[in-house]
Order: structure tokens, then C-alpha cells, then sequence
């Protein structure tokens, strides 16, 4: 049975207070010079607990005496602070696979539903001599189809859900590691698993000409490094699009990096350009320059043996009507607690010519 309102990530950082008791919470602690965001990921789970029932803490910070009562249970409480605690250790865990943001264009979705126009300058003035104009004639019409990339959040739609099995004698065993640990986990798993989802998408979405073999591509006698460059300096270009991000699992990527030239080893700069790496988004900027492009994501939920490159802009849209959510749960049937936990989404392809699939790595 739910008790709050979802939390999502704009009311966890306190950007737009919306549970009741935030905006007092927040004025005051920016009254003190006070980081709402941080003050919130520095306070422990059990420091929350155990701290707040007594009245010295309740009195140290003006303003929120009146926001909490005795606290017995965690998960149990209905105050604002607790529950945005709650959903800051779920999101700490999934920002660690945030990066697929990152790799794919987000749109936000104000409404269910969102209509983005689908035209391309290709579409447009196919004969710019045609252009010519001359004071009072009549101006051409550009000549493009203008249509639309549909995206439908409504009703259940690309509605997704799942709840945390938290243990009740978790709690009343005040053992909050093994709640924090969890939650982490169900954070980790949202994110590792929406970035593999959109990736098997993407790679269905490209199909017919826009998708060829390894050997194809690379010749008789040419390297995997050719195959990408082909796709990247031609296939694609050739279609009035540039391509900035390609995605690969890391097997493939390794293949790549120690690939031999006939009988000379390895390709000469490639080892020594893989080593420059950007951290934690896991992409490989001095590879990605070699090839030609701005970022190249090496990830294991990218389907080994197939690579996606395309204009990160143009090829495949995320719409987002929801970021992972929160809302604290009661299953008295089966001794649970927990957090419901929740996104709402939709992904369309957009301009087929703008990327290409490499299979056969």
C-alpha cells in the first residue's frame, strides 16, 4: 500500500520541492549555506533513524522539529526527508550505468504523447538553382515531406515497474547495510538493464542497407579498424549525415585493439590510443579520434559481435516521460517493505541513413 508521492530525481535534490515539508527543509538549509543535495547523499541510513528521535538533532536545524515525529521504523515513516533519502541510495546505484544517456539522444516528454518533426535537409531544396529569385516573383516552396516521429507515454504505455524486496526484520534488526546494499543493487539493475534494452532496439531498427558484414566491409585484405572507417568516412557521410558515437561490446573492442596487420603485429598507434580512456562513462576518446568519431562506448550490454554507429542526434530518439521513481510500499501479507520503483519511456528510430550496423565482428 503506497504512502508519498514518487520521488523522482528533481525532488530528491530538492530542485522543485513538491512533498510536503521539502521547501522548508530546503530554504533552511540554504539559510546555513547548505547543499540540499549533498546534505541529503551525506546522511546515513541509520544516522537518520536512530539521530532524529532524539531532541538535540530536532532542535539544530530551525524548521524541522515540527517535520518529524518519533521515528520507529525506516521505511515506515512518512516524512519527506526519509523517503528522499530512501530514492537518493536507489538513483547513487543506478548513476554508475547512467551512461547510457549518454549515448542516445533524450528528449523530455512534457505530455504523454510528443510529435517531433521528421524532415531532413536532404529533403529540402533538391535543386538549390531552382532557388533564383527575382523582386516581386513568387518564392519557391522548399520542397520537403514534413512528417513526424511519434512517441506515446499514455496510459500504461512504455510504462515500466518493479518492486524492492526488503526484508521487515531488516529493519527491525536495524541492520541498514543490508538495506542500503540492496537498494544500490535495484539502482544498479534499472540503469544496466534500460541501457542493454535500448541498444537491442537500436540494433533492430537498423536493417536493409543501413547494415553489412564485417568481411564486407573491410575487403579481402583489410582490418576491422577499415571496416569503421569505411562506415564512418563513407556509408554513412554518403547519405548527408556525419556519425559521432559508436557502441561495442568490450570482446569485440579488444579484437580490434590487437588485431594484426598481415605479419607486422599489431596496428601501429591504435595499442597506444586505446590507453586513453575517459573514466567512469567508459568511453574511449583516443580510439574514437582514430576511427573519426566523438565517442565510442565500450559496454557488455551491447550484444557481442555487433557495433551501431551513428549521428547521435539524428538515428535513434529516446522519449522520456519519467526517470526512475520512487514510492514506498507496505506488504503486510508477505513481511515485505520496500520501495515501488518505476520509468516511463518510449525510444523511436529517427532518420534511418544516420547510422549503420556492423554484424559479424
Amino acid at each position: 500500500m503506497a504512502r508519498s508521492s514518487t520521488i523522482g530525481r528533481s525532488q530528491l535534490y530538492m530542485e522543485e520541492p513538491q512533498l510536503d515539508g521539502l521547501k522548508a527543509i530546503r530554504e533552511t538549509l540554504i539559510g546555513h549555506s547548505i547543499d540540499p543535495g549533498q546534505f541529503i547523499r551525506n546522511i546515513p541510513l541509520r544516522g537518520l533513524v536512530k539521530d532524529m528521535e532524539t531532541e538535540e538533532l530536532r532542535k539544530e536545524i530551525p524548521g524541522l522539529r515540527a517535520l518529524y515525529p518519533q521515528i520507529k521504523e525506516t521505511l515506515n515513516i512518512t516524512t519527506a526527508l526519509a523517503q528522499v533519502k530512501v530514492a537518493d541510495v536507489i538513483l547513487e546505484g543506478a548513476e554508475a550505468y547512467g551512461y547510457w544517456k549518454q549515448c542516445w539522444r533524450i528528449e523530455t516528454m512534457d505530455e504523454p504523447k510528443l510529435n517531433l518533426p521528421a524532415s531532413s535537409s536532404s529533403d529540402l531544396m533538391p535543386s538549390f538553382a531552382d532557388l533564383k529569385f527575382t523582386d516581386g516573383g513568387n518564392k519557391k516552396i522548399e520542397g520537403g515531406q514534413v512528417t513526424a516521429i511519434s512517441f506515446d507515454c499514455s496510459d500504461d504505455n512504455g510504462y515500466y515497474a518493479v518492486a524492492a524486496q526488503v526484508k521487515r526484520n531488516w529493519i527491525k534488526d536495524n541492520n541498514f547495510r543490508a538495506l542500503e546494499v540492496h537498494l544500490k543493487q535495484l539502482g544498479e539493475a534499472w540503469y544496466w538493464n534500460v541501457g542493454q534494452f535500448q541498444f537491442t532496439k537500436h540494433a533492430a531498427a537498423l536493417t536493409g542497407a543501413q547494415t553489412d558484414t564485417l568481411n564486407n566491409l573491410k575487403g579481402s585484405s583489410g582490418t576491422r579498424l577499415q571496416a569503421f572507417i569505411n562506415v564512418v568516412e563513407s556509408k554513412i557521410p554518403t547519405n548527408r549525415y556525419m556519425p559521432d558515437t559508436i557502441i561495442m561490446n568490450p570482446t569485440d573492442a579488444y579484437n580490434t585493439k590487437v588485431e594484426q596487420w598481415g605479419t607486422a603485429g599489431p596496428i601501429p598507434l591504435l595499442s597506444a590510443q586505446y590507453l586513453d580512456r575517459a573514466g567512469d562513462n567508459i568511453s574511449r576518446p583516443g580510439i574514437a579520434a582514430l576511427i573519426g568519431v566523438k565517442n565510442l562506448f565500450v559496454t557488455p550490454w551491447a550484444t557481442q559481435g555487433t557495433a551501431l554507429v551513428f549521428n547521435s542526434q539524428k538515428n535513434f530518439i529516446i522519449g522520456l516521460r519519467q526517470d526512475l521513481e520512487f514510492e514506498d510500499w507496505n506488504d503486510t501479507l508477505k513481511g515485505l517493505v520496500g520501495a515501488s520503483t518505476s520509468m516511463r519511456f518510449d525510444q523511436q528510430a529517427g532518420f534511418t541513413k544516420s547510422g549503420f550496423k556492423i554484424t559479424g565482428l
